[in-house]
């Protein structure tokens, strides 16, 4: 089958076409993200909020330099003279509504020994050593609220004794604390209706941690603590209609961006005017392009009349021709039978080579 002659579409058409094309599958895009990106109103269905504190006081041997032996919090103490300390770990669990609640909470203690790295300069953990305070304790209830409050006393004098008797069995030089953590641990069910009537239900869970660091081996030292003194839960509504929405969005946008993709690939070398390159116009730009100099393109054909006509095989014969006679090659195409000729006049003779689009 011949090559077809090729129409290139008009500038405005292609123009047209391709923005058409490239909206088609930009403006899904962007859309969708900006869709998903929109923050939609919630409903809260469940929320409660968690209050936890330590408090201790600090209780001395008797001595005649303090009036005291009970000393409050947030004050230098004078390791010596420190007997024990006494804690109270309080945690408040509140909700807007009842549910199924279990938790469990425990006290572990951590005596740590740091020393500083002396090619770094960083501290570094190089004696630990952990006790069980309080056994791991478990309750359930319905409620909407509970409330842990657990006191614990703290035998300064014991872990002190400890400390020393590490430094003075190794000899290290170390910075030492008792760090003391309580866990909780909160396991959750919620039950409510939606619309439909049917029982929906909501899981969740929420772990606290209230720690105290107590320093040892020193002579004054002060109680600090490390935690959250609020946190909270919040659940909402699953928003089965938002994901309809944005399933049948999602897929919109896609099979539009697919398609004018699609469309854009199967358009594009009409769109860029691109024609495709025959056997033919390989072997004419071929030729042009190594014999440009000794060829004379024109725009008319070259008359034959009262002419002899000599039909050359092989473009290399007019080559040889040219270069015998000195004459130019004079080349034309025919756009209706999408050809070219090529011809060499001398004298009352026409020689000449068709280069034809030959079928596929």
């Amino acid at each position: 089958m011949e090559e077809r002659k090729h129409r290139s579409l008009k500038l405005w058409v292609r123009i047209t076409l391709f923005l058409i094309l490239i909206c088609g599958i930009t403006i899904p895009i962007f859309t969708f993200l900006f869709f998903i990106n929109q923050k939609q109103p919630k409903k809260l269905i469940y929320a409660s909020n968690i209050n936890q504190d330590i408090n201790y006081n600090v209780l001395l041997f008797d001595n005649n330099f303090v009036n005291t032996t009970t000393m409050d919090e947030n004050q230098i103490y004078i390791s010596d003279l420190v007997k024990n300390i006494k804690l109270n770990f309080n945690y408040n669990y509140s909700a807007t509504k009842h549910s199924k609640l279990v938790y469990t909470y425990s006290i572990d203690g951590t005596l740590y020994g740091e020393t500083v790295n002396q090619e770094t300069g960083n501290k570094e953990i190089v004696w630990e050593k952990k006790y069980n305070l309080l056994k791991e304790k478990k309750f359930d209830t319905q409620n909407a609220n509970f409330n842990i409050n657990q006191n614990l006393d703290i035998d300064y004098l014991k872990y002190k004794e400890e400390v020393n008797e590490f430094k003075k069995r190794f000899g290290m030089n170390l910075t030492t604390k008792l760090q003391v953590v309580m866990k909780i641990k909160v396991d959750g069910e919620y039950e409510y209706k939606k619309t439909s009537n049917k029982n929906q239900r909501k899981t969740f869970n929420k772990e606290n941690e209230m720690v105290l660091n107590i320093p040892l081996g020193t002579q004054a030292f002060s109680i600090t603590k490390d935690y959250e003194k609020q946190s909270h839960i919040n659940l909402y509504e699953n928003n089965l209609l938002k994901s309809k929405k944005y399933l049948i969005y999602s897929l919109s946008c896609m099979l539009i961006t697919i398609l004018s993709t699609i469309l854009f690939i199967f358009s594009f070398k009409a769109i860029f005017n691109i024609k495709r390159k025959s056997e033919y116009t390989k072997e004419l730009n071929k030729i042009l392009k190594a014999y440009g100099q000794i060829i004379v393109e024109v725009t008319t054909p070259i008359k034959e009349r009262g002419f002899n006509v000599i039909i050359v095989k092989n473009f290399n014969e007019m080559i040889d021709l040219e270069e015998e006679l000195r004459i130019p090659i004079i080349f034309y195409e025919n756009a209706y039978t999408y050809s070219s000729i090529f011809t060499l006049t001398h004298e009352n003779t026409i020689y000449k080579y068709i280069l034809k689009n030959k079928k596929d």
